[in-house]
């Protein structure tokens, strides 16, 4: 039983030097870019992208008018719903 814990013992302490060490984090990078040339720079990331604007299509900020029509509903499709 004492072999097998040196052994297990001996497993861990391999294991803790196999692990590697934590380097030291960069926090923050530095660009010699300047602001405009980083918007110009956005601005091309997608030159497909689509510019959807939806004050464009209502004239006056009102949506379109749109005509409802009643239809009557077969009873087989609520017809376990009658009003008593």
């Amino acid at each position: 039983m004492r072999m097998l814990e040196q052994k297990a013992h001996q497993l861990a302490v391999e294991a803790e030097q196999d692990k590697p060490k934590p380097k030291d984090k960069i926090l923050f990078v530095r660009s010699d870019t300047s602001r405009s040339e980083l918007a110009q720079l956005a601005k091309q990331a997608n030159p497909d992208e689509i510019d959807i604007d939806e004050d464009e299509d209502a004239e006056d900020g009102e949506p379109d008018e749109v005509q409802l029509e009643q239809k009557t509903v077969p009873t087989a499709v609520f017809g376990g719903l009658k009003d008593d």
